[in-house]
């Protein structure tokens, strides 16, 4: 599943233009870096509609029953579900950022994973919205089996888009775009614990995980 990740850049609209999407200056201006993006939060999705495509601030997550807020849903079955089926043929968006957690070892010792692209690029992500019954945009993430990088630690992964990827998802529910991501597009860096709280939202998120303390030889 992806339930967190990040957008430590501080220009939004340097990311709509790599998007080819239009930006509201206010929210432009009110962008700040996102370093552990969790669900029920805000985040930025881009949206095709009326021959343009924009980028919207949006609630992550999709209520569910009981509470229970839903922020993945599975690219092989999202297209037949209630829950998604409208927002995959007229909701189509995609999730902009730069890196997505995910956490290995045993409960109580979870080590933090950072996955992003070895250059630096954006990581897009396939995604769903809609207008929510209080008017305002949520967006799930898609996901797909893990490829070789993530099995490992996870047995799903963000359905991940190139640029010319992305622009056709937004253009067309196309299924075959929702595939695990090729071998090599990312590198995975341990990182801080802080990130195991939704309260931490700041550049050490991305520090380096203290090293085991050493016993002195008496």
């Amino acid at each position: 599943m992806c339930a967190r990740f990040t957008l430590t850049r501080p220009d939004l609209s340097g990311v709509a233009r790599l998007l080819g999407a239009e930006v509201d200056p206010a929210d432009a201006a009110a962008h700040r870096p996102r370093y552990n993006v969790a669900p029920s939060q805000r985040a930025f999705v881009a949206r095709a509609g009326g021959g343009r495509t924009r980028l919207e601030p949006a609630r992550f997550g999709f209520p569910g029953r009981k509470g229970h807020l839903v922020v993945n849903a599975r690219s092989e079955t999202a297209g037949r579900l209630p829950m998604f089926r409208q927002a995959f043929q007229e909701g189509r968006c995609v999730v902009p950022s730069d890196g997505f957690y995910e956490w290995r070892g045993a409960t109580g010792k979870r080590q933090p994973l950072w996955y992003h692209r070895p250059d630096g690029g954006l990581v897009l992500m396939a995604g769903l919205a809609r207008t929510a019954a209080d008017g305002q945009l949520e967006f799930v993430i898609l996901t797909t089996p893990a490829n070789g990088e993530i099995r490992g630690v996870h047995d799903r992964m963000p359905a991940l888009l190139s640029a010319e990827e992305a622009a056709e998802w937004l253009a067309r529910s196309e299924p075959a775009l929702l595939r695990p991501a090729p071998e090599g597009g990312l590198a995975a860096r341990p990182v801080s614990p802080r990130v195991n709280s939704v309260a931490n939202d700041d550049p050490d998120c991305l520090a380096s995980p203290p090293q085991p303390r050493q016993l002195g030889l008496l």
